[in-house]
This record gives C-alpha cells, structure tokens and sequence, in this order.
C-alpha cells in the first residue's frame, strides 16, 4: 500500500517579505498566530531599489530604501518566525478541505490562511522579442545590476515615480536618459524638480522605442519616434521602469477562479503592492499587513462597537 503524501500544517502562510509581508508575519506573532513567510529573493522587496524614501513617517530627513529595508529586516529578526528563502512556485486552494497548499523548490505546505505580500513585477520592455543575446544581456530592472564599468549611458524606459528616483540612483555614476512615452511624467513634482537639476539626466517627452539592436558607437542603438519623428539613442544599458503588474503567477487556475470568493470569506488577503495598483506605498503596505494580520486574529473593524453593544 503506498504511503500517504502527508503535508505540513500551518495555520498561515505569507507569500513575499517585503514592508507588507513583514509586518503581517510580527504582528501575527505578537497574536500568538504561527506563520511562514516565504520570500524568494531579498527581505525588503522593492524598498531597496529606492534611492530615497522621504514620506514615511519616523524619518523626517528621508532615509535610503535599502537602509529601511534593514530596518524592517532587523525587527523581524527580534522574533522567532519561521523565515525561508524559497520561491512559491504554485499556489492552490482545496475547497473539500478548506485548506491552502503551497509547493516551494523544497516541498509542500498547507496553511488555513494566507497573505500574498508578493508585490509586483516590472513590465517587459515593449521591443520585438527577437533580440540579439548581447542586447538581452543589457536590458535590466533592477538599477542596482548595472555593471559599473566607468561612466555608462543608462536609458531609462518609464516616467513615473520609479522610473525618476531609479533615474537619480544611477546619475552620481552615469550619464541616464529618460525616454517618457507621454507628453508629460506622471511622477512626484519633487522629483520631477530634482530630476530637472539633475546635470546628468536628460527626460525626453513623446518618446517611444520601437527596436533594440547592437550599436556600433555603444553597444546599444535604440530605435524609435520621438514627437512622430524617428530617433536614434546609443546607450550602453536600458533600465525598464515602464510599469508594474501584481506578481500572481503562482496562482493555480482553480485559485484565479475563486479568488473574490476567498478575499470576501477572509482566506486569502492579497497586501500592499499585491492589491494596490499604482498606490505602491510603504505606508499602506504596513497598514495592510497589519489589518490582514488582526483579522486573521478575529479583530474586525466593527469587533470594539459590537462588544459595546453587547454590554448596553
């Protein structure tokens, strides 16, 4: 007889470790709520990609991204919670047993409840798909992965608040151009103002890359219309900023299917850059966590009136 495939049980799982998934897995703890927090890459998600983080409060000279992200990840230290560096590879939800399950590169989980902190993901650069290897090679998203190899030419695709302070990160070293699609940048005045001080970086309007080829001044030669007129940049990288999307593809086709259905019965709590759209902020992320986090506990909003009620 063949043995039975037998699942860990926990009673919540937490799927990426950024400002949201922290704070849900600390304050679930404080609870007395067992957890696991998965997380694929680095504790801090997309706080350390931010050159400078200027409205989160407790910091009124602004602070480095990848400075809070140490913050965060040294509180979370200070509690014994079950952390692992693993990448969820498919989640999918039982409706028989009520249960979630999980597989990692290391196994199965099963959890009551889970919270997918699992942020976003950038979109890919809008050029044909057939790119010459070399090209590929120097396509990035992620600032912090750019060689360093003397002053390079960095375009940056995308002019949002990402997009601008990815920009400003790389001007102490490089020379960067920023190729906006529309005729002006959504981002913060703050940094747009900044930017424009900025000597270093050139914000091009109404500009759109068509194609990526290997260059002969640069290794780069980007192609496209500028204002309906065709243009050439020689560039050594190109950073794409150029819009996120909620990282879900972990989910099972039956989970895609019930989602709603599990968020309204309080199962599965998508937190922070997950559920927020362009709202991508610190702030709302920890409230998030930690709202996710006192439900999962029982504490509803209306918990404290209704026990008033109780004792009229």
């Amino acid at each position: 007889m063949p043995a039975l495939d037998i699942i860990p049980e926990v009673p919540v799982m937490i799927i990426g470790g950024g400002p949201a998934g922290m704070t849900a897995a600390i304050q679930l703890h404080r609870q007395g709520i067992g957890a696991v927090l998965f997380e694929k890459d680095e504790l801090g998600g997309l706080m350390n990609q931010a050159g400078w983080i200027e409205n989160y409060p407790g910091f009124p000279a602004g602070i480095k991204g990848g400075h809070l992200a140490r913050i965060f990840h040294d509180q979370l230290s200070r509690f014994p919670i079950d952390v692992r560096n693993e990448e969820i590879s498919t989640l999918d939800y039982e409706p028989e047993t009520r249960r979630f399950s999980a597989r990692s590169s290391r196994g199965r989980l099963s959890a009551a409840h889970v919270v997918v902190a699992s942020g976003t993901k950038p979109m890919a650069l809008p050029v044909p798909a057939s790119l010459d290897p070399d090209v590929l090679s120097r396509v990035f998203y992620d600032w912090r992965k750019i060689p360093e190899q003397g002053r390079s030419r960095v375009a940056v695709v995308g002019a949002g608040d990402i997009a601008l302070d990815y920009a400003l990160s790389l001007s102490s070293n490089h020379e960067v151009i920023i190729l906006c699609r529309g005729e002006k940048s959504r981002a913060l005045p703050g940094l747009q103002k900044r930017v424009r001080e900025a000597r270093s970086i050139e914000l091009l309007f109404q500009s759109k890359i068509n194609e990526a080829l290997p260059g002969t001044a640069r290794p780069l030669r980007l192609s496209g219309k500028r204002a309906g007129n065709n243009f050439i940049w020689d560039a050594d990288f190109v950073l794409c900023a150029a819009g996120r999307q909620a990282a879900k593809d972990f989910y099972s086709p039956r989970l895609k299917h019930m989602e709603r259905e599990l968020i309204a019965a309080e199962s599965l709590f998508p937190v922070g850059d997950a559920k927020n759209g362009i709202r991508r902020q610190i702030g709302i992320a920890v409230g998030d966590g930690l709202a996710c986090a006192l439900t999962i506990a029982g504490i509803s909003p209306r918990s404290e009136d209704e026990s008033h009620g109780e004792n009229d």
